[in-house]
């Protein structure tokens, strides 16, 4: 459940991992916020990388090491972003009681000393919202280059895209939870279902992106 209270994210924890403390869950939720986030940058990817084959040489594909040296560097952030999440926690927050336990990240103090705590935050709304900018100004050209091929050459080039197609409507489940979560901070709307509601929606990537793949690329590989 996620509340807003005195300038803080609150993280009201409720699943089986409130057994060991607050402290663990904070964790959890350190590692899987950072991971669904940094699914949209390896979505962002796959549109590149197919764009990427599209334009260059067979022989340029096999020399070139970006795209490996790419997810090895994102993978890093990741984890170096989960570790400042969970570091910049607070079990404590001013004027706010609850029986559950709770993690919590400040909202205020971004351009204070207090970096660690809201940064974190900060960054992965960053990088989702450039992320999924670049995602539809990539799909355009990738579009319009399948269009240019040859049709014997189109077909199989056109399921990986519809794949990733269908992929790119996944973040828009990150909007209506940023949509709940806004209206929640500015006070319109308190519903304690809707609280539980954003992490949901905010996961639901991770849920369906395999599913998606499941179903599009073993025909392409036939």
């Amino acid at each position: 459940s996620l509340r807003n209270a005195s300038g803080y994210m609150v993280m009201v924890y409720l699943g089986p991992c409130t057994i060991v403390g607050a402290q663990l869950c904070h964790l959890f939720t350190a590692v899987h916020t950072n991971l669904v986030t940094q699914s949209v940058i390896l979505l962002m990817m796959s549109f590149g990388y197919r764009l990427w084959v599209l334009e260059k040489a067979p022989t340029e594909q096999k020399q070139s090491r970006i795209w490996p040296l790419a997810q090895v560097i994102i993978a890093l952030l990741a984890m170096l972003n989960s570790c400042a999440f969970y570091l910049g926690g607070s079990y404590d927050v001013p004027n706010f009681s609850e029986d559950h336990p709770y993690g919590a990240l400040q909202l205020s103090g971004l351009l204070t000393a207090n970096l660690l705590a809201s940064m974190p935050l900060f960054t992965l709304l960053f990088i989702t919202m450039i992320g999924s900018v670049s995602i539809v100004v990539i799909r355009r050209r990738l579009a319009n280059r399948i269009r240019s091929m040859r049709s014997a050459d189109r077909h199989a080039h056109h399921m990986i895209y519809r794949s990733l197609m269908a992929q790119m409507t996944l973040p828009v489940a990150y909007i209506l939870a940023f949509l709940i979560w806004i209206l929640d901070l500015l006070g319109i709307v308190r519903s304690h279902t809707l609280q539980r509601v954003i992490l949901m929606a905010s996961s639901f990537f991770a849920l369906a992106s395999p599913l998606i793949n499941m179903h599009y690329i073993p025909p392409y590989r036939k």
